[in-house]
């Protein structure tokens, strides 16, 4: 497990990329250790999960009704989807990353972008957290989301630029993929798993 202190390293680096600043990696475990410890940061950012998680259950009681079942069974599959999220995707540009030229800077890649999703997570749980408690706030909630959801795909951006050699073209690419495969996939995912609100078509 990640002590504090070193995630604490981490997102210093990471902020530091976040503001065009390359020595944000010099902060960063870049070596085959540091690789797969960055996936500790799923761990870190599950409170933040949770909130979402209760969020989706309370709409999902809504659409289903109070019969619905949406005891451990239910927030494991959310989990699970969170989880696959998270993978799924850093999977994909591993399977182009050698064909495309790209296997030298992949590892910071993943490295950089794990930690900058853990502060990504609890950004977008504030208005989640609005939401639970003042229900009557949803316009303002969904609003705030939208917007930090703009800021987090910019900052993303960025940080793929840096980590991957400042090449502009792979970054827009991998931006622009990567976020139409999360919608694609939580949809899919929450109609297979029995949680979608609405049947799709």
């Amino acid at each position: 497990m990640v002590s504090g202190g070193e995630v604490q390293r981490y997102l210093s680096g990471v902020f530091m990329l976040a503001r065009n600043d390359q020595r944000g990696f010099n902060y960063l475990d870049l070596t085959a250790d540091g690789f797969w410890r960055s996936f500790t940061a799923i761990l870190y950012a599950v409170p933040a999960f949770a909130l979402s998680w209760l969020n989706y259950r309370t709409s999902y009681i809504a659409a289903a009704g109070d019969s619905a079942a949406t005891g451990l069974g239910f927030f494991l599959r959310l989990a699970l989807i969170d989880v696959l999220n998270w993978i799924v995707p850093v999977i994909i540009v591993a399977l182009v990353a050698a064909p495309l030229g790209l296997s030298a800077h992949f590892g910071r890649w993943v490295i950089a972008t794990n930690w900058l999703s853990l502060p990504f997570a609890y950004l977008m749980a504030i208005p989640v957290a609005l939401m639970l408690l003042m229900p009557g706030a949803e316009p303002i909630a969904v609003i705030t989301s939208l917007a930090f959801f703009g800021i987090a795909i910019a900052i993303f951006f960025r940080v793929t630029r840096i980590a991957f050699d400042n090449d502009m073209p792979v970054a827009i690419g991998i931006t622009i993929g990567l976020v139409v495969l999360s919608f694609t996939m939580t949809g899919m995912l929450h109609a297979a798993f029995g949680l979608a609100l609405e049947p799709l078509p």
